[in-house]
């Protein structure tokens, strides 16, 4: 996304450059030069938006969301890891072990129960931790990803205003463009009957 941005935005500053070039050409009709510089500037004005945008989404969204996928989601899978490995291997070989201590040697029983009673409570303590990373980052992720989509929305909403500021500029263009286009169909309507002023003017 970022890569093709800034192709765009390399092509729009050649399209600008170019109608730099053809105002420069158009030197002697100031009409036409006052309109390409007003539309030069309005498509440096788009193109300068487009540049923080693309900025924006590369420094902000991607480096955020790329920080909430990395971080927070390692979180938690770092906390499923550690509850899956009690829950599967501690706690359950814990219960297996007291059920196998036979009840003659009561010293043995009681540690059995003591090291169980032990890795339940961390295995409480651990599907808490669990259940906490897990709902945190249910809770953070629509905060987080709406949040650098906000930022990121926000620079297009300037480049918004700035269209909807040329609208007047843009209806005098238009305006501008049918005189012009008229001008240009009555001149070749004019030039189609060429040769009958040559011959006109042999006889």
């Amino acid at each position: 996304m970022i890569d093709t941005g800034k192709l765009f935005v390399g092509q729009q500053r050649q399209f600008s450059n170019s109608l730099g070039e053809l105002s420069l050409y158009l030197a002697d009709d100031s009409g036409i030069v006052a309109l390409l510089n007003k539309l030069i500037h309005a498509v440096q004005e788009m193109n300068k938006f487009h540049t923080i945008s693309l900025d924006q989404a590369s420094r902000t969204v991607i480096k955020d969301l790329n920080s909430f996928i990395k971080s927070d989601i390692k979180r938690v899978e770092e906390s499923r890891y550690y509850f899956e490995k009690i829950s599967a291997d501690l706690y359950f070989l814990a219960l297996n072990r007291n059920s196998q201590v036979p009840k003659s040697r009561p010293a043995e029983c009681e540690e059995t129960l003591n090291i169980l009673s032990a890795i339940r409570f961390c295995f409480r303590h651990t599907a808490l931790d669990y259940i906490h990373s897990v709902t945190t980052i249910q809770a953070r992720k629509r905060h987080e990803i709406l949040g650098t989509l906000h930022e990121h929305v926000y620079y297009y909403h300037q480049g918004t205003n700035l269209a909807q500021d040329l609208d007047p500029f843009l209806k005098d263009l238009g305006e501008n463009l049918i005189t012009i286009i008229a001008d240009s169909v009555k001149l070749e309507k004019e030039m189609e009957n060429r040769h009958i002023y040559v011959t006109n003017r042999i006889r």
